[in-house]
């Protein structure tokens, strides 16, 4: 049987086909629905957000304004600098600054030093020695002969020799026509110093006999050789020596004794080397000058007295002259305060010094920044500036004013809101 050919959606299969398509367009539709009925309802919470952080924003500025408000004024006063130069006394009997009268206080103290040191001594000496020894003195006569001390020998090489103590030589002996002569043993040295004496053996006359029968019959030898004689060259201490060692450890001590000094002083006191007197109270070398020696020491014994003032003192008196010479109204700014000073006479006995001190300062209209907290509080930028022009005006070079935050239009009333800064460039 012959299959039927459609050429459209058999009946059936249409009606599926439009009853598919018309749920679809009822679903599309019923969800369209939907997101419109959503959206409307989502329009009252983002007025209530918006609403919300406004209001937050509003609170935040009133709390930035009146929680930290603040106002800086700065201020530019004109300054003039005043030089002066003075004579002022330091006195110890003085309790106080007298401006007036220009007397600042003083401290007198003192303290001793002692110091030695070893020093080198560069001086030159020749130490030649004497040579010496025994010899024996014989005695042809029949009695005694006493020589003394001091007598000479000449030794048969030409050297001569002196006995070291009295020489008494017993007599001779007699047998027949023969004499045993007498004998002595004999130190003697010497006369000439240096190695040339250090002869040997030899045999000796006594050459002041000469002329006396006592020549020929009193002579003398030796058996060993003369020793000890040299020549060398030797350190002594010279005068420059203890000259140069006396200035150095003097020196030396002096700046010990002064540091001891400055560890007396408290606080800002100060020392002028011209106040200061230091006595010698010992000075001298271990040894004498000439003495043969390589190193000797010098010792020093020092005695200090000065008189020290306080810098603090001195700035006020600087400061106190400098307002008496100023306007009325005025002040000194304290930073551009300088001083240079030194001990014009200084007599430690009394405990009074004079002292020559050159200073300035720069001068200018006194601001009483506690008034004007008061006075700024809520006033504009323009009020500010107005009233420092008003109260000052060509003592002050510029005002600025700055208010925080930005859109700040008036000071705060609050005082410790309000700061003055002083500038001095």
């Amino acid at each position: 049987m012959a299959k039927k050919i459609y050429d459209i959606v058999p009946p059936k299969a249409r009606h599926k086909a439009e009853a598919g398509k018309k749920a679809e367009t009822v679903h599309k539709h019923a969800h369209t629905k939907h997101a419109v009925r959503h959206n409307a309802s989502s329009f009252p919470f983002l007025r209530v957000a918006y609403i919300s952080g406004a209001v937050v924003i509003i609170l935040l500025a009133v709390f930035l304004y009146f929680k930290l408000q603040r106002v800086e004024v700065s201020i530019w006063p004109k300054t003039e600098i005043l030089n002066f130069e003075e004579k002022i006394t330091a006195d110890k009997s003085a309790d106080a600054v007298d401006p007036v009268k220009g007397i600042i206080p003083a401290q007198f103290i003192e303290d001793e030093k002692e110091l030695s040191q070893e020093f080198q001594a560069t001086g030159e000496s020749a130490e030649d020695t004497k040579a010496g020894g025994t010899i024996k003195v014989f005695n042809n006569e029949t009695s005694s002969v006493t020589l003394k001390i001091g007598t000479h020998f000449l030794s048969d090489s030409g050297k001569y020799f002196i006995s070291l103590s009295r020489i008494v030589i017993p007599a001779g002996k007699k047998s027949g026509s023969k004499v045993t002569p007498g004998s002595v043993d004999v130190k003697v040295q010497a006369v000439e110093a240096g190695s040339g004496s250090n002869i040997g053996p030899a045999k000796f006359s006594v050459p002041k006999l000469a002329g006396n029968p006592l020549y020929y019959s009193v002579y003398a030898s030796s058996s060993a050789s003369m020793s000890g004689g040299s020549e060398k060259d030797v350190r002594q201490v010279s005068e420059k020596d203890v000259d140069d060692a006396e200035t150095a450890v003097t020196e030396k001590a002096r700046e010990q004794l002064k540091e001891s000094l400055k560890s007396k002083i408290t606080g800002e006191q100060i020392l002028l080397d011209d106040a200061l007197l230091i006595d010698i109270l010992e000075s001298s070398p271990s040894v004498k000058v000439g003495t043969a020696a390589s190193n000797f020491n010098y010792q020093v014994k020092l005695k200090g007295s000065a008189l020290v003032i306080k810098k603090e003192d001195l700035r006020m008196f600087v400061k106190d002259y400098l307002l008496s010479r100023s306007p009325a109204g005025n002040t000194i700014l304290d930073e551009s305060i300088w001083m240079d000073y030194s001990v014009d006479s200084a007599d430690l006995k009394t405990g009074k010094m004079t002292i020559k001190i050159s200073f300035s300062g720069k001068n200018y209209a006194e601001i009483n920044k506690e008034t004007y907290v008061s006075s700024f509080r809520q006033k504009t930028e323009n009020q500010i500036i107005n009233e420092v022009s008003a109260d000052f005006g060509e003592n002050v070079s510029k005002v600025d004013v700055k208010l925080w935050p930005f859109w700040t239009m008036k000071a705060p009333s609050e005082k410790e809101k309000i700061r003055i800064k002083l500038h001095f460039d």
